[in-house]
């Protein structure tokens, strides 16, 4: 039986450590049934599965700012995204609660990009089935040896915290790092956890470090 990809989406925030401040913040507190695209959110591509706001929500021990509902996600259909303010330096993090039901053999759920074009995408966060549950990796951008996994069986079913940090890097113009964090203790860290995969300098040089950073 062909397993679909389904994925809840929780409540997400985006910090910037260079700038010391949190640049933008999504609890979906919007009406359940609605679409994201009538709610401020630009489409991208796709006219099918278009992105709806469902009435649930994820929780995560210690994780600030709950409210609101929660988006799912189905298989391939509508990309939409948000702007926020340009970050152009430091860390970046951007973290998400997520609670996915089954999955295919890779596909990508969130990223990140930059001024200069939205579909530019960094950072792009991927699901893949792996045996009874799933596994998670990243790209830095469309690297053709497809995203980098993380080690871990991640269960279905279960929320987790996920965090993808960008660290802007000035020795060159293709040094910028991408990490990728699943915590499933159960707690929140006080300290910066071991990570999933990463940090990740991507080898093909053909794949440019983003001047900034200003959509999810």
């Amino acid at each position: 039986m062909k397993k679909v990809l389904q994925i809840v989406l929780g409540s997400f925030l985006l910090f910037s450590v260079s700038y010391g401040q949190l640049v933008f913040e999504e609890n979906f507190g919007y009406t359940a049934g609605s679409l994201l695209n009538a709610n401020g959110y630009k489409v991208s591509s796709g006219t099918t599965n278009l992105l709806t706001v469902t009435a649930t929500n994820l929780t995560y021990p210690g994780y600030p700012s709950i409210s609101g509902n929660a988006l799912t996600l189905a298989a391939t259909g509508e990309d939409v995204y948000k702007s926020f303010d340009p970050v152009s330096s430091g860390n970046v993090y951007l973290s998400f609660l997520i609670n996915v039901q089954s999955a295919q053999t890779g596909d990508y759920f969130i990223a990140l990009s930059p001024t200069a074009s939205q579909t530019f995408y960094t950072g792009r966060t991927f699901i893949k089935s792996n045996g009874t549950g799933y596994s998670m990796g990243l790209t830095k951008s469309s690297e053709i040896s497809a995203a980098n996994y993380g080690t871990s069986t991640l269960n279905f079913g279960t929320t987790y915290m996920v965090v993808i940090k960008y660290t802007f890097n000035s020795g060159s113009d293709v040094d910028d790092a991408l990490t990728l964090y699943v915590l499933k203790g159960g707690t929140m860290p006080t300290s910066e956890p071991t990570p999933e995969f990463g940090p990740y300098v991507c080898a093909d040089a053909t794949k440019k470090d983003q001047l900034d950073l200003t959509t999810v």
